[in-house]
């Protein structure tokens, strides 16, 4: 919606405009990927910015040949992470932008453990406070 409405503005006043309009990226992974690459790839992709680019994968799919080998690299990595305020040290993950993105994300954890997921690290607020969240998997 909010796209057909910027899209009807600039049309008013003949104005250029591109939207990007995605928001559901998947990462996937195959059995016959390099997994070094794609484990690589899925750190850059889904922890830039603590995941709030538009260009983070949202979500990702492992085929079931390597997934065990995948997560279990993945954990290793993500729980490595370090978490603090980016100006008062080289941290890999600041905070979120807001509450808001707190809560949203907290939902989506809790909505995919109700439908079978299964936690690996993370899942809570930091005990840094603040909009500060665990990377979690």
């Amino acid at each position: 919606q909010t796209g057909k409405l910027l899209m009807r503005q600039c049309a008013d006043n003949v104005k250029k405009v591109s939207l990007e309009l995605g928001g559901n990226a998947p990462f996937i992974v195959f059995d016959d990927a390099d997994l070094d690459a794609a484990f690589e790839g899925a750190m850059a992709s889904k922890y830039r910015n603590a995941g709030q680019t538009c260009v983070c994968a949202n979500r990702l799919l492992v085929q079931a040949g390597i997934y065990d080998t995948f997560v279990e690299k993945l954990a290793e990595a993500v729980q490595k992470l370090t978490v603090g305020h980016g100006l008062e040290g080289a941290f890999e993950q600041g905070p979120l932008i807001n509450q808001a993105a707190v809560n949203k994300i907290s939902s989506h954890i809790e909505d995919a453990l109700a439908k079978g997921g299964r936690l690996i690290c993370g899942g809570q607020p930091h005990a840094l406070g603040g909009t500060f969240f665990e990377p979690t998997i």
